[in-house]
């Protein structure tokens, strides 16, 4: 067999990929590399050629292949860590880099994409080990420097964050990956103006990036600035077609401007992509039932659920509500009630229901005046900021109208806070509401008010309004009295007060 060095095939694969030609390398070596062959080099070249190609699913299997007939390969081990890194399996990526590691404690390839698949699998204390351990010998390692304030970031200790990036910069001025990661430092902790300037950098230096496009619009978002948020998500979209998230928040955004003619094109794109996106489906339905001057009765439940699903989401929704979305509706609703109910009632201790609880910021406040406050959400992800109150006896995962048509206990209050916004014609949530309540008990919501002179109506963003007068409407049908009624900004959303009604409506 002939060695490495004398190995024709080999030597003209490199030259090869070299030239910018993989390939033809891989045309070339793919003849030679087939159920026989046993010589390890051959397919190992083939996999840097496949790697170059861009077909890194085939480059792995060349690498695994390589890697039966020569197991203990340094150079192999790495290739399929570094492969698997790619395809995101990064427990068998994690598998290969630490046996090289066993052989070579101190491979600095192998290490840093250890790093980088400890990162993915959010084993931070794997990683921030090996980090520590270059850093010590490195200090000036602008890699070991970033990967460090990555871990800082996912540990929310970000100014430790922001001094490793500044000092991973300084050794490596204008590296995109530093300049985003800084960036959503800056972004997390209210600085957008600042973060927005490093994010344009980076997709100066990046153009082709979609990601760097996407973050870039979710900072303009963070400011209200649709606008460029739109231009941005149009380029993202247009660099990964694929993306759903990317064509939702582009639909939203146009939406949001009365582009409807924009985003129904959008949609067409998104279920070209994903023939079942509830989103899509519901809104390019909703098009055209208002083309038709005909009215969608809800919001399909699978659609709400997708809105508010994600990691920390109850989380993330409770500060925004708090803080850029100026929600004072909450405490209205908890002082109109406790004046409703008399200090008598409440010393008795009242049994609560509340509908479309999310993470709890409502429904939390009537802990102290709670025999049973049972909170229902559509959204599992929502439930988990509600659960950490720790307020509620109980918390279900479930639409607000199967909740209603099963519950069978009386309760002494009903809530549903910025959840009715889902639903057109309310006359059957009012009579399910009146049927679960003790007599006197009450229903206590908020609705956003119409802009038109509608009962009510879908806007172009997807949620539905509701006037005051479709509200007493349907309350007197289902035997409600109107007890309170106060027209308020119930949110600020776009640079723009919100207005609509806080209820309580008494079961007579």
């Amino acid at each position: 067999m002939a060695t490495e060095d004398t190995d024709p095939l080999i030597e003209e694969a490199r030259a090869l990929i070299k030239q910018g030609k993989a390939r033809e390398a891989v045309r070339r070596l793919r003849v030679n590399c087939n159920a026989s062959n046993r010589n390890p080099l051959h397919w190992y070249t083939y996999g840097i050629a496949q790697a170059e190609s861009g077909d890194i699913p085939a480059a792995a299997q060349a690498f695994e292949r390589a890697l039966e007939l020569s197991p203990a390969n340094l150079a192999i081990l790495t290739s399929l860590g570094r492969a698997c890194n790619l395809l995101q399996q990064y427990q068998k990526a994690v598998d290969c880099l630490n046996q090289v590691l066993a052989i070579s404690a101190t491979h600095r390839p192998a290490i840093m994409l250890l790093i980088t698949a400890y990162m993915a699998l959010q084993q931070f204390e794997q990683a921030e080990a090996l980090c520590n351990a270059v850093y010590n010998a490195e200090p000036n390692n602008a890699g070991i420097l970033f990967q460090l304030g990555a871990i800082k970031k996912s540990q929310n200790k970000l100014d430790q964050a922001m001094v490793f990036f500044d000092r991973a910069l300084v050794l490596q001025p204008g590296a995109v990956h530093i300049l985003v990661n800084k960036g959503l430092v800056l972004q997390s902790t209210g600085h957008l103006d600042e973060a927005i300037a490093l994010f344009q950098q980076a997709t100066q230096q990046a153009p082709a990036m979609a990601q760097y496009w996407y973050i870039l619009a979710m900072a303009w978002l963070g400011k209200s600035e649709l606008t460029p948020a739109i231009q941005c998500l149009e380029k993202s979209f247009q660099l990964d077609p694929e993306n759903i998230e990317t064509g939702r928040q582009l639909a939203q955004a146009l939406r949001h401007v009365g582009r409807t003619g924009e985003c129904e094109v959008v949609c067409r794109k998104v279920l070209s992509v994903d023939p079942q996106n509830a989103e899509a489906l519901f809104f390019q339905d909703a098009f055209s039932k208002q083309k038709n001057n005909q009215q969608l009765e809800r919001v399909p439940a699978e659609v709400t659920r997708q809105m508010y699903k994600g990691q920390d989401i109850g989380k993330k929704f409770d500060a925004s509500l708090k803080h850029s979305l100026a929600y004072k509706a909450p405490e209205v609703l908890n002082e109109a009630v406790r004046e409703a109910l008399g200090e008598d009632r409440a010393a008795n201790k009242i049994d609560i229901l509340e509908l479309g609880c999310g993470s709890g910021l409502c429904g939390s406040r009537f802990v102290d005046i709670a025999n049973a406050l049972i909170g229902t959400d559509i959204s599992p992800d929502m439930l988990e900021a509600a659960k950490e109150k720790q307020t509620y006896t109980d918390l279900y995962a479930a639409d607000l109208i199967d909740v209603l048509e099963n519950y069978k206990a009386t309760m002494d209050l009903v809530i549903a806070m910025d959840v009715l916004c889902y639903f057109g014609d309310l006359t059957p949530i009012f009579q399910r509401c009146h049927d679960v309540l003790a007599e006197k008990g009450i229903f206590a919501f908020s609705t956003v008010k119409p802009k038109t002179s509608a009962l009510w109506e879908l806007q172009d963003q997807g949620h539905f309004v509701h006037s005051l007068a479709h509200l007493q409407q349907v309350g007197e049908k289902a035997g409600f009295k109107q007890i309170f009624a106060r027209e308020m900004p119930l949110r600020r959303e776009l640079n723009e007060d919100q207005y609509g009604y806080v209820c309580l409506y008494q079961k007579t």
